[in-house]
């Protein structure tokens, strides 16, 4: 489990390789739930610097980021590390290109 910075919302890993993103303020259900890994998720940190970028390691052994805008669906950031502005893209949420197999 990873909080937001300073939001009420928080992310949790499962083992099934599911990623929910929850709201304190509405805490009887999630915001989103995606399949992030198959397998499951071992670790999950938001990045210091760029606000809604989700970073998850599974079993699988990869590592994924995630653009995480609470009023989309959760996306891969885009190649070359450079933000784009606006929301998570919407759609069926897809690893990025950066993702890393260790």
């Amino acid at each position: 489990m990873a909080f937001r910075g300073a939001t009420s919302e928080f992310a949790a890993a499962l083992e099934n390789g599911l990623v929910q993103l929850f709201d304190l303020r509405h805490p009887k259900q999630c915001i989103h739930q995606w399949q992030a890994h198959n397998g499951a998720v071992y670790s999950l940190d938001w990045h210091p610097v760029w606000r809604g970028t989700l970073v998850t390691g599974g079993r699988d052994r990869l590592v994924h980021t995630w653009e995480v805008d609470p009023a989309s669906e959760p996306a891969p950031p885009p190649a070359g590390g450079r933000r784009r502005r606006g929301g998570g893209g919407g759609g069926q949420p897809r690893p990025s290109t950066r993702e890393a197999r260790l």
